[in-house]
């Protein structure tokens, strides 16, 4: 349902559900994710943070997803050595995963002309 919502940008009501969803089921590593997700969307990145962490912990490392979205908290809140550890892990566990790839690619891209940039001197 948190998802349905989502979808149709019903945030709010997306929030309600997922969380009610963790009130029955408090260990659904899916729904955490999905929660993390909403939570970047929003802009509430240290309660994104929280739940994607968890997620992590509950998918024992081995769901794609959840790094993918670690990513976006990461490239949300500038950290882009992190976002790019996170996607890297991601296109390890979904290697055919071409979202996955084209975001990693474009962050080392980024991350890569910012270490370029520093090293200009100022005139």
């Amino acid at each position: 349902l948190g998802t349905a919502y989502q979808k149709l940008q019903m945030l709010k009501e997306a929030e309600r559900a997922y969380l009610t969803a963790l009130e029955i089921v408090p260990d659904d590593m899916r729904v955490q994710n999905n929660l993390g997700f909403l939570y970047v969307e929003l802009g509430q990145y240290e309660k994104a943070r929280a739940a994607l962490e968890r997620a992590e912990l509950l998918s024992r490392g081995k769901d794609s997803a959840v790094y993918a979205n670690l990513g976006e908290l990461h490239t949300a809140v500038g950290e882009l050595p992190q976002a790019v550890q996170a996607y890297q892990k991601a296109v390890a566990l979904a290697p055919t995963n071409t979202v996955f790839s084209l975001k990693l690619k474009a962050l080392e891209k980024k991350l890569a002309e910012d270490g370029a940039s520093k090293n200009i001197p100022a005139r």
